[in-house]
């Protein structure tokens, strides 16, 4: 049977029951907080920073990897990165170069006087010159008033003037002879006290020497590309052309006017003057003299005037004619000169300078 409560009693059970679900609530949230614990603070930036640091130490490994790799490579391969490409060895100053232009040397010095002298010694030139150069390599020929030949030839310097080019110096010495004729006296044949005048033959000779330059290039073999010019050095020390169609000509007539005149001054000087003098128009250090009076200068035969590599400079290229004080034999021979004009003068600044 069922037991009846009274209002107070409902009251209170519907009390208890409120109390007692309300206790269930508490417990559930209470256990959901510490199963759920509260993310910690983290300040603005910080993801930003994190994944900053990660990418550094990514390229950090990698560097060291590549240097690890780099310092495994052999050491040969560094050093043929490193060191520079060995220069072309320049076969005109070879021992074979310097015979030949002593050869070239030895023929040059011997000429005589006459059309079959000049046909022969033409002939033993051929082989040495290269093609287009002067048959009697510019031995003037019709100056000649004394045959020479060859005593000794002595190498004083070898300079390399370019690519399979060089410049080589010889001191030669020649003797230089002559047919003349002497007027005597001797005995009258019908009466000796008499005397009467005879002309009679006779040889004259002398001795000469000069510094011979001879220019040898290589191309298959090896020839005289320029003529052969001559300097001086002094005793004791050891001191030290091409035409170029590329170059622009000087388009001024009257600059051009002025340098050709200014060339008669240079070489007049330089065939005579003492370096002192010469210094005023000659400023190439590389030239420590003259020809010292060993020729003398006659004339500039040809020249042409280029622009320089810079304003106020010019390429000069020279056939200038000299003459042994001697002999009275004339050499033609070619200069290359790079002319400057400073305050209303010129200079020479490069002479003979290889191209």
């Amino acid at each position: 049977m069922k037991v009846k409560l009274t209002k107070e009693e409902k009251k209170e059970l519907r009390n208890q029951k409120r109390a007692a679900f309300k206790h269930r609530i508490s417990n559930l949230r209470a256990k959901d907080t510490k199963e759920k614990p509260q993310k910690a603070y983290r300040p603005p930036g910080y993801t930003a920073r994190k994944a900053g640091a990660v990418v550094f130490w990514i390229l950090f490994v990698f560097m060291l990897v590549v240097v690890g790799v780099n310092m495994a490579q052999p050491s040969s391969t560094v050093s043929q990165t490193s060191s520079p490409k060995e220069k072309p060895e320049n076969v005109s100053i070879k021992p074979e170069a310097i015979q030949f232009a002593k050869n070239f040397t030895e023929e040059y010095f011997v000429w005589g006087i006459g059309n079959e002298a000049d046909k022969e010694r033409q002939g033993r030139l051929k082989g040495y010159l290269a093609e287009g150069l002067d048959e009697q390599a510019g031995l003037n020929t019709d100056s000649l008033q004394y045959s020479s030949k060859l005593i000794e030839s002595e190498v004083r310097k070898v300079e390399e003037v370019g690519e399979n080019k060089a410049y080589i110096t010889f001191l030669v010495k020649q003797e230089l002879s002559k047919t003349v004729e002497k007027e005597i006296e001797v005995p009258n044949k019908k009466d000796p006290k008499k005397k009467e005048k005879k002309i009679e033959k006779d040889t004259e000779a002398k001795n000469a020497q000069k510094f011979f330059v001879v220019p040898v290039g290589f191309e298959g073999n090896y020839g005289v590309y320029e003529l052969p010019k001559f300097t001086y050095l002094k005793d004791g020390t050891q001191l030290k052309k091409e035409e170029t169609t590329k170059q622009k000509p000087v388009s001024d007539n009257e600059i051009e006017q002025r340098i050709k005149g200014f060339l008669n001054t240079f070489f007049g000087s330089y065939a005579a003057d003492p370096m002192d003098k010469l210094s005023y128009v000659l400023e190439d250090q590389s030239v420590s003299n003259g020809l010292n009076k060993s020729l003398e200068f006659v004339e500039v035969k040809k020249s042409a005037v280029y622009l320089g590599g810079k304003e106020g400079q010019y390429q000069v290229y020279a056939d200038v004619i000299f003459k042994d004080p001697e002999s009275q034999t004339k050499f033609t021979t070619e200069y290359t000169l790079l002319v400057e004009q400073r305050e209303g003068r010129f200079v020479v600044m490069k002479l003979n300078e290889g191209k």
